[in-house]
C-alpha cells in the first residue's frame, strides 16, 4: 500500500494478497469482505516482517470490518503484524487463525485504538 491509499472489500468479496508497507501513512482497508493473506516473499523495499499483512513504520492506519485468515498452505505465524505504527484503529476486524498461530496478530510499539 501507498499514502493514502484505501481498499473497500465490498460484502462477499475476497480479496487473495499479502498487504505490506512500510513507512507509509493514512491507509485504510474497510470490509465486510474477506482478506485472505499470503506470503509472497519478503520484498526488500518494504517492512523486514515475513508475514500476511503488516503495517510497519507508518502511522494513521485504520482496519475494520473485515475478515482476515491466512493462505493454511503457508508456513508463516501472523496474518497480522502491526509495529512502530502510530495512530492504528482496529474495528471489528476477525482473525481466523490455527492453534499453532494463537490469536494470529503481532501487534507492539504502537498507537492504537480498538
Amino acid at each position: 500500500m501507498q499514502d493514502n491509499q484505501t481498499i473497500f472489500l465490498m460484502p462477499g468479496a475476497v480479496l487473495h494478497a499479502r498487504i505490506d508497507t512500510s513507512d507509509n501513512s493514512n491507509l485504510k482497508i474497510l470490509g465486510p469482505g474477506i482478506v485472505v493473506a499470503y506470503d509472497t516473499g519478503v520484498n526488500p523495499s518494504e517492512s523486514p516482517f515475513e508475514n500476511n499483512m503488516v503495517f510497519y513504520k507508518s502511522n494513521n492506519v485504520e482496519l475494520r470490518d473485515f475478515i482476515l485468515v491466512r493462505n493454511f498452505n503457508d508456513n508463516l505465524i501472523h496474518q497480522l503484524v502491526v509495529r512502530n505504527t502510530d495512530n492504528v484503529i482496529i474495528d471489528n476486524v476477525k482473525v481466523i487463525s490455527d492453534a499453532r498461530c494463537s490469536d494470529g496478530l503481532s501487534l507492539g510499539e504502537m498507537t492504537v485504538s480498538m
